[in-house]
């Protein structure tokens, strides 16, 4: 039951994604065979986007035959016009094929400044209604949700929720909070895109000395109760009845090997005694780091 509660996040099978992340993609032999591991495990959703570079070619030729994943992805706008919705559309019955299901799980918008406008919302309300996704709703960061974002009408959001970036749990909309208006919240960057899970010597120097003090003392309670940072991040949600699902990136064979040994572990209550690292809204959001 709690695989089923996993989505796998494949920002980096077809691009360079997080700080542990030095691959420009992945393979697709090591694709397929994440793929299969995942889905003998229990794990049943994934995570994708057409901005991920080739993600969706690669999902398309390394999918298990007769597999039973749930797919959500998300979509970019330029222009606005009708000819770009009708291409959209067009691209998004193809994925449908390529991808061998009957409907998408979820189409979520990529930048939530696009619900704005009315037209893009109507949009997605008619591919829900044509019956290529199951929900339809945004992908957005804290600083970008307020009063003015229409939500109305949309099903899902998927949002920055981790052990250390709790502000979507508390913030509130018309004095509500947000999660009152989503049926299915999923929470991304749970590990703050590899920062949460870097080992001592390979924490980024950009880090000020408050935040690598308030990890490295984080880090050293885990190792005195012998917990791993990737099953505390993921535990800590597990226990968040608001979430709906939880994405973890995969990045390597030895990601999702590490996840799927560790099956056992999550949810443990030993995770009670550890207070996540207190960490500077700055270090939060990974737009603000410094650019390589």
């Amino acid at each position: 039951m709690i695989f089923k509660k996993l989505s796998l996040g494949t920002a980096a099978f077809g691009m360079k994604y997080g700080i542990l992340n030095h691959k420009n993609g992945m393979e697709s032999d090591e694709i397929s065979r994440i793929l299969e591991l995942s889905q003998d495990a229990g794990i049943e959703k994934i995570d994708t986007a057409f901005n991920y570079k080739n993600a969706h070619k690669l999902l398309s030729c390394c999918l298990p035959k007769n597999h039973r994943f749930k797919i959500t992805t998300k979509v970019s706008f330029v222009s606005y016009t009708d000819d770009e919705l009708i291409l959209l559309e067009k691209k998004v019955l193809s994925l449908i094929k390529s991808l061998r299901i009957d409907f998408l799980e979820a189409i979520l918008l990529h930048k939530t400044n696009d619900i704005k406008n009315k037209k893009i919302l109507n949009w997605l309300i008619k591919l829900k209604q044509k019956g290529l996704t199951k929900k339809i709703g945004i992908s957005s960061y804290i600083n970008e949700l307020s009063k003015e974002i229409c939500i109305e009408g949309l099903d899902q959001i998927q949002v920055p929720i981790s052990c250390v970036d709790k502000r979507f749990l508390n913030n509130s909309i018309n004095e509500e909070p947000y999660l009152k208006h989503f049926n299915y919240i999923s929470a991304r960057s749970i590990f703050l895109q590899g920062l949460l899970i870097c080992k001592k010597e390979n924490l980024p120097k950009f880090l000020d000395s408050n935040d690598l003090r308030e990890i490295k003392k984080w880090q050293n309670k885990l190792r005195d109760f012998d917990i791993s940072p990737q099953i505390y991040c993921i535990s800590y949600l597990l226990n968040r009845k608001e979430i709906s699902e939880i994405i973890v990136g995969i990045s390597s064979i030895k990601d999702i090997k590490e996840l799927i040994k560790n099956k056992d572990k999550y949810k443990l209550n030993l995770i009670n005694n550890i207070d996540p690292p207190m960490l500077s809204f700055k270090l939060l959001d990974p737009r603000l780091w410094p650019k390589k």
